[in-house]
Order: C-alpha cells, then sequence, then structure tokens
C-alpha cells in the first residue's frame, strides 16, 4: 500500500548506519530502504560518520529519496559515539537541515547521543518525534569508571528521550519492559523485519567448510563489544578439550586485540578464527555451514542474527536476555544458558555436538518457530498505521 497526497518526510538520526555493521544498522537501513519502496516516504538520515566515509550520499528509489548525511564523531568510549561539535561541517549539515521541514522525526536508542540530538531538534523545531527502542538492559561495559558513567547518562539523558518523545516504539516486549523502568509511559511494540527471501538465496560457504574437514564448527555473528560474552565463547572453547571443534567469530570491534590476545594465551589460535566485518550475505554463508550458533550476549533488544540463524535452520545456543525468548518460541527450537554461565555453555554445547539427530530437530524447530514472522509487510504496516495517526493528531494532510 502506498501513501498518495503530501510526502511523508522523515528525519532519521541513526548512531551509525552501514557501512557499520550490526543489527540496529541493519534494521535502520531495511527500514528506510522498504519504506521509501512501498510507501514513497523520503528520509533524510543524519549518522555519524563512522567509520569514516563520504559525508552525503543520495539513494533514489522510484520517486521517493534516501539522503544520507554522515557528520563528523569522536569515540571517546568504544562504540558510544558523539558529534564533533568543533567541527564546521557538524553545523553546516545541522543548520541545511533546519532549512527543511520535516513530517516526523525518529531517533534509535536512548543511550546513544543521536537520540538527544533528535530531541533537541523535534522540540525546536516543533516535529513529531517517535523514538525507536532497541535496548533492554543498562549498558553493560567492562571498564567499572566508563561502565558508571554510562549508566549515569542513561538514567539521566537517556530518561529524558524516553519521556519527552511524542511515541516511543519498542523492537521487543522486553525492549518495553526495561523502558517502562526508566520511565513508565505506554510503548508500542513492534517487531523487525528480515528479508527472508535474501537469507533463502545465499548459498553456503562450503569452500570455507573445506579448509576444516572433519571439524564442528561453532559460530558467533555480532559486534565484539563489552557486554557480548564472547570471552565465554572462547573459554568454552578451550574448556571442551577438543581438536574437532572450529570456533568461528564473524564481526569486528573495539574488542577485537582483547579477544585475540585472550585466543593467544588459551593457545587456541588453530580453533578460532575472526573473520572480521563481513557483508551480510558473506556472514549468512558461513552461518549455513555451520553446526551450532552461539549468542553469550549479557544484554540484548532482539538480536538480529539470532532471527538470522533461525532462518538458517541452524541449531542455537543463547543466553536468556532481552528479546531473544521471543525469536524462537518453540522450547524446542533452542537451547538457552545463564550469561557468564561458562560450565553450563560448554554442557550445552557438548550436548547438541554429541547428538547429530537432536541438533538438526532443534534447527529445524527454530526456522519452523520463526518462518511467518518477522516479516518487512507486517512490520512496516504497523509503522505506517502509526505514523500516520501521529500526523493526523498534528493536523498534518496526507491522503491514504
Amino acid at each position: 500500500m502506498e501513501n498518495s497526497g503530501t510526502k511523508i518526510n522523515l528525519l532519521v538520526f541513526s548512531p551509525y548506519y552501514p557501512p557499520h555493521r550490526g543489527g540496529l544498522e541493519s534494521h535502520a537501513e531495511q527500514f528506510n530502504l522498504n519504506l521509501a519502496k512501498h510507501y514513497g516516504y523520503d528520509i533524510t538520515v543524519v549518522t555519524f560518520n563512522l567509520p569514516a566515509s563520504q559525508e552525503k550520499e543520495t539513494i533514489i528509489i522510484g520517486d521517493s529519496t534516501i539522503q544520507i548525511f554522515r557528520v563528523p564523531a569522536l569515540e571517546i568510549i568504544g562504540n558510544y559515539p558523539l558529534p564533533n561539535l568543533f567541527s564546521a561541517s557538524f553545523w553546516k549539515v545541522l543548520n541545511k537541515l533546519r532549512k527543511t521541514s520535516f513530517s516526523i522525526v525518529i531517533s534509535r536508542t536512548r543511550f546513544f547521543s543521536s537520540s538527544l540530538l533528535a530531541g533537541i531538534f523535534a522540540k525546536t523545531s516543533k516535529t513529531p518525534w517517535v523514538h525507536i527502542e532497541h535496548g533492554s538492559d543498562h549498558v553493560h561495559l567492562d571498564n567499572p569508571i566508563t561502565n558508571f558513567f554510562a549508566y549515569f547518562y542513561d538514567i539521566t539523558f537517556g530518561k529524558v528521550v524516553l519521556a519527552f518523545a511524542d511515541q516511543v516504539v519498542a523492537n521487543s516486549k522486553a525492549s518495553a519492559d526495561f523502558a517502562r523502568t526508566l520511565c513508565d509511559r505506554n510503548y508500542s511494540i513492534i517487531y523487525r523485519g528480515i528479508q527472508k527471501e535474501i537469507i533463502e538465496k545465499v548459498l553456503p560457504s562450503f569452500s570455507s567448510r573445506e579448509k576444516f574437514q572433519g571439524k564442528k564448527v561453532i559460530t558467533y555473528l555480532g559486534r565484539l563489544i563489552d557486554g557480548k560474552g564472547i570471552a565465554d565463547l572462547i573459554k568454552s572453547i578451550k574448556l571442551l578439550n577438543k581438536q574437532n571443534i572450529i570456533c568461528w567469530i564473524i564481526g569486528d570491534g573495539p574488542n577485537r586485540n582483547q579477544l585475540e590476545k585472550i585466543v593467544a594465551d588459551l593457545h587456541l589460535t588453530k580453533q578460532v578464527v575472526f573473520w572480521g566485518s563481513l557483508k551480510n550475505d558473506e556472514a549468512i554463508s558461513l552461518i549455513k555451514v555451520s553446526d551450532i550458533f552461539v549468542n553469550p550476549s549479557y544484554t540484548e533488544g532482539l538480536p538480529t542474527s539470532v532471527i538470522e540463524a533461525a532462518f538458517c535452520s541452524k541449531a542455537i545456543i543463547a543466553t536468556d536476555v532481552g528479546g531473544t525468548k521471543e525469536i524462537v518460541v518453540d522450547p524446542k527450537g533452542i537451547t538457552y544458558f545463564k550469561a557468564g554461565d561458562v560450565e553450563a555453555l560448554v554442557s550445552k554445547i557438548n550436548d547438541l555436538l554429541n547428538n547429530d539427530v537432536v541438533r538438526e530437530e532443534v534447527g529445524k524447530r527454530a526456522l519452523e518457530s520463526v518462518s511467518h514472522r518477522f516479516n518487512w509487510r507486517d512490520s512496516l504496516e504497523q509503522y505506517n498505521s502509526l505514523f500516520l495517526k501521529i500526523l493526523a493528531k498534528n493536523k498534518y494532510t496526507v491522503k491514504v
């Protein structure tokens, strides 16, 4: 369905955006592309220039335009960028945006400074503000000092974002429940979509698997940052003490050097492979030839990698955090362990590795559980309906 008449023009503040990789980034990109393609939205994206890329790019989809502005940023704490307020180009972009009339301002995840920027822009320009919340817990950082400041930011500025946005959309029930602990208000819940057809078309990377003949492959996909529990996965490989196990770590981030040191110290360099940041289809092709997918995270909103692994029919072992339990609703389609419990993770991996039939059945049930959920059609219908209601309330005329 397309909206006709006055065009809806969104201004989206996103802390990261592709080529930067992660669940938030993929949601933001696919959200924008699909709204432009199926609903005729014009969209302007403001994101931090990490990794460094061109300052501006334009994507044309039919009669719709997606403009992406990448503003200078500082990353004092890894994975938590701040705008470079001393850069003239930052203020140049902001001044240009102020000369444009937007229908709605959108922000993503309360603890990023981009959400605070979105709120300031929305309130000063008197534009409706919709915040999309991806998190379901306070930030977990290994350094106790930075962890304290992150927590303080969350209960002050993060709370302000949740309190003053005109509408807050949570990406899972867990995100909504946690948000209520910071600010008690009504939250909409809209699950993200996944490009199921694209995942189905990706060919398994048999060539990569052939290099490890006779091995069982355990895979992690995600950012290498605090709170993801990747060190726990590495330690479990050591405790398993089996030479026929290979662990693939797909992704990149500020903790990579630290994790590589752990691997070296544990003498696991022949068993743990760091693939770095890969394109989505490349990552999916590796998941498809894996035996087990593990998500050892300490905090999640709705982990995209777990959804993708389920669509690949993989046996999944994951921590029961955030919205993870909302993904595979069949209890026999996923295996859980308590975050930080390395011995439990070892036990769960052993159970699945020792029984091929059970492992395949778990993967099959995971696929069946997600096969008719997490699609962009349903997700976008809910978002479009929400936007129309907000605009009608603000007397913004949009013919449907």
